[in-house]
């Protein structure tokens, strides 16, 4: 349900709003982290990210 949120968000707009919440989301920013410091992240895990402090209208259906 996320995904297709995500996707309408792009396709449709705001798209201003979207790029903010994926440029500044915490898993990319771990994501990045740690391609720094290694070649692959073949076998890494992580949990799902939590969207505190984003009004749930921004994501919701």
């Amino acid at each position: 349900m996320a995904a297709a949120a995500a996707m309408r968000m792009y396709h449709d707009g705001p798209r201003d709003r979207f790029r903010a919440i994926a440029t500044r989301a915490s898993t990319v920013n771990a994501v990045s982290q740690a391609l720094d410091q290694v070649d692959s992240l073949e076998g890494a895990s992580m949990a799902g990210p939590a969207f505190n402090g984003i009004p749930a209208e921004l994501y919701s259906t």
